[in-house]
């Protein structure tokens, strides 16, 4: 048994209509997301054009190069901490404390 049509239509206009609903929301859906493509890549052009003039912009002056790296030779042969180098003194002095104990322990009882 077939339901009978809300609309009070005969079945085969029915079926135009719904088919010419589907159709019509198919064509706002994909206009919308066209809509969102085309956003989505002024977007990306602006993003580029901003990405390029900073790009532009930043060119480096040859002397601050060579200031640069006469920098990082100082820099470089300049002593520093590493965490492993504290670690390990940490470490050391662990240990040199607890034997220290243990020698007293065992001198004083």
């Amino acid at each position: 048994m077939t339901m009978p049509d809300p609309t009070g239509l005969p079945p085969e206009v029915a079926v135009q209509v719904w088919t010419a609903r589907i159709e019509a929301k198919l064509d706002v859906a994909l206009a919308q997301h066209g809509a969102k493509l085309d956003e989505h890549g002024r977007r990306l052009d602006e993003s580029d054009k901003r990405l390029r003039a900073v790009e532009d912009r930043a060119c480096v002056d040859p002397a601050d190069v060579i200031d640069h790296e006469a920098r990082l030779r100082v820099q470089e042969q300049r002593p520093y901490v590493t965490p492993a180098s504290v670690w390990k003194a940490a470490g050391t002095i662990g240990a040199l404390v607890g034997l220290a104990l243990t020698v007293a322990d065992k001198l004083y009882n």
